[in-house]
């Protein structure tokens, strides 16, 4: 699911109804960090006091879907998933990566997808279903990078701790239809297998096929890192989380956006994994995803302005 729409989108993005939030100018023309810079940070968080986590309200899910087309899934409907957010390089205006609201100025994504990217060259898009309409919701907004964290750990060879953090330059205007999810702080010793995840993102509807304009879903089943690493040689870590349902699978361009699980008790959603890595599109194999519960601690002590919804 992702779309490649050309160097046009920042011109649409004003003359059809989009929101661009804060300009920065930049120098950078390729977007990418040179080799001896450090490529695990780029830009400086802002905020000097500790992140806090609070009673409020997050992860809602607005109108259901209906079965309308990720790789054997098929089309939200608009705004059904407020957190839902795509990641924008500005020179070229091409979406390539999914990533997910967490707090006003926060979002995560996977790692490899900022890794060797300059911050001030990235946009982040909320709010948004078809990516080529610019005027199928009123609540799209388009906000600049102001910086992003790598975590420290994570290896480029073998995507083990894909996961980033991103800060906008100001703070994202919260809605019915923009608003943040649901973090697992009152599951961080659940491992989800069993359980049923929802996956988003606009990247290719089959591999090195064609991608989605409009928003897609899919629905997986988490299995046991046991049984995943039988399939995969033992090359999952306890910081990652596999997925798999026959027909069904993240593709290009889906890296960074979220595997959601939905609370029976609360009709709340919660941001449990990170789109990763894997072998093809449904090739009948595993998808790997970044556990977010075994980064909680990084999450919070990294970004220290934030307010957290706790439910």
């Amino acid at each position: 699911m992702g779309s490649n729409y050309g160097s046009l989108l920042i011109v649409l993005l004003l003359l059809l109804g989009y929101v661009l939030v804060q300009a920065q100018s930049t120098d950078e023309s390729t977007g990418k960090i040179p080799d001896n810079v450090n490529m695990f940070v780029s830009g400086n968080f802002s905020g000097t006091r500790q992140a806090t986590v609070r009673s409020c309200d997050c992860g809602w899910r607005n109108t259901e879907s209906t079965d309308l087309k990720i790789v054997g899934g098929y089309e939200t409907g608009v705004n059904e998933f407020p957190a839902m957010a795509a990641l924008i390089q500005l020179s070229t205006g091409s979406l390539f990566c999914g990533a997910t609201i967490i707090a006003d100025r926060y979002l995560l994504t996977a790692a490899h997808c900022v890794y060797n990217r300059y911050a001030s060259t990235l946009g982040v898009l909320v709010g948004d279903h078809n990516i080529t309409s610019g005027t199928d919701t009123a609540y799209s907004a388009l906000y600049y990078v102001n910086a992003y964290a790598i975590h420290p750990n994570y290896s480029t060879s073998t995507y083990n701790n894909d996961i980033a953090i991103i800060q906008t330059t100001s703070q994202m205007t919260f809605s019915t239809y923009v608003a943040p999810i649901c973090l697992p702080f009152y599951y961080s010793t659940y491992d989800f297998s069993g359980q049923q995840v929802i996956i988003l993102g606009w990247g290719q509807l089959e591999f090195s096929g064609p991608t989605s304009d409009t928003l897609q879903m899919a629905a997986l089943d988490v299995i046991t890192n046991t049984y995943c690493n039988q399939l995969l040689s033992n090359t999952v870590t306890t910081s990652e989380m596999c997925t798999y349902t026959s027909g069904k699978d993240s593709c290009q361009s889906d890296s960074g956006g979220p595997l959601l699980w939905t609370n029976s008790l609360n009709s709340r959603m919660y941001l449990v994994g990170i789109i990763s890595h894997g072998i093809g599109c449904a090739l009948d194999s595993p998808g790997i995803n970044t556990r977010v519960t075994s980064f909680l601690n990084w999450i919070v002590s990294t970004t220290t302005d934030a307010s957290y919804c706790a439910l």
